[in-house]
């Protein structure tokens, strides 16, 4: 009977190979880690792109259980989504327009008006701030104002580019959502896979509920904007509760942007109504971040209100936006990995 034969470790065995395989492994790190900063742009996308789709996901579901196949599942969720962006521009761009126009037809006589006010007279008297203002005023200096206002066009049009690209994204993956889960968890061993799929159904649940709690909190926000224009008078409110409830959906800005909106348009009724709008916002912001915000995702993503709070924060301070939108979500997945591998070890003990 031979005996078998037992192999030295790589290192031992062939050192030149290892050596090879090292310094391959040190310049992958390397590459990535130059790369990241150009590609991060680019991850961020994806990223979005794949929470979209998670949080849609529920929805395709629903439709692909009552008969419909994915490709159609997915087309009608587009058509339903472009529906409502329809809805929502019929009803908010002329508005906006309409608003537009009369601001730049009664520019001139705001600025009369503002010039003979007691303060601005006073101030020309003292200072002759229209002759200053008229010196600064040289083509040099417009010139640098166009170039400014040419930049912020552009900006506007890289943005409405990466929304695109992002929406595309978001399709992609909601038709191949299977495919792609099914494709990831082929990389890991065959004795794992059925519990690591199970793993991620739930996290990824979590994240669907995520979508739905923000969702939510978003119509809570736009409801309360239109009870708020009504009792103040304020023009357009379904419009301006349209506005209010889709800006509330971007993490940290979303909510000041459609507070700013609601208190200038106010400001056409009367500087006291515009005062109690800016109160009201800033009033139900603080509700919104530390009593609605967090019941909702405790509802939604099962992440009590206080773990909610903590993830969001830390979030924001380490990545911004992105942190914000994804803390929640991440908390939840954490606690979710943590119940099902970390716990029942440590009980075993």
């Amino acid at each position: 009977m031979s005996r078998p034969v037992r192999t030295e470790p790589l290192v031992l065995r062939s050192p030149f190979r290892f050596g090879l395989l090292a310094a391959l492994g040190a310049a992958v790190v390397i590459a990535f880690a130059l790369l990241l900063p150009v590609l991060s742009s680019v991850l961020v996308m994806f990223l979005v792109a794949w929470l979209l789709a998670t949080g849609l996901n529920r929805a395709v579901t629903f439709l692909v259980r009552k008969g419909l196949r994915r490709p159609a599942a997915v087309t009608a969720m587009l058509l339903g989504g472009l529906a409502l962006v329809g809805l929502l521009g019929a009803v908010v761009v002329p508005v906006a327009v309409n608003e537009i126009i009369g601001l730049v037809g009664s520019l001139d006589d705001y600025l009369i008006w503002f010039a003979n006010t007691d303060a601005m007279q006073d101030l020309e008297a003292r200072h002759h701030v229209f002759e200053q203002f008229a010196t600064y005023l040289t083509p040099d200096r417009i010139g640098s104002l166009a170039s400014g206002v040419i930049g912020s066009a552009v900006s506007v049009a890289g943005a409405l580019f990466v929304v695109f690209t992002v929406g595309v994204l978001t399709l992609y993956f909601l038709i191949g959502y299977e495919r792609i889960l099914s494709g990831a968890f082929r990389l890991a061993p065959a004795s794992r896979r059925a519990e690591g799929r199970a793993l991620a159904d739930g996290v990824l649940d979590k994240v669907g509920g995520y979508m739905t709690g923000a969702i939510l909190v978003a119509l809570c926000a736009g409801v309360s904007a239109f009870l708020l224009m009504l009792v103040l008078g304020t023009p357009y409110p379904l419009a301006l509760a349209l506005v209010v409830a889709g800006l509330d959906l971007i993490p940290q800005l979303g909510a000041t942007l459609g507070a700013i909106v609601c208190a200038l348009v106010t400001l056409t009724v009367s500087l006291p109504a515009a005062l109690v709008a800016v109160a009201f916002f800033v009033g139900y912001q603080q509700l919104e971040n530390f009593l609605i915000y967090p019941k909702v995702m405790n509802r939604t993503v099962q992440v009590s209100s206080l773990a909610a709070i903590t993830s969001v924060l830390i979030g924001g301070a380490v990545a911004g936006v992105l942190g914000v939108l994804v803390a929640v979500p991440a908390c939840a997945a954490v606690q979710l990995i943590a119940k099902a591998t970390v716990l029942p070890r440590l009980d075993r003990r």
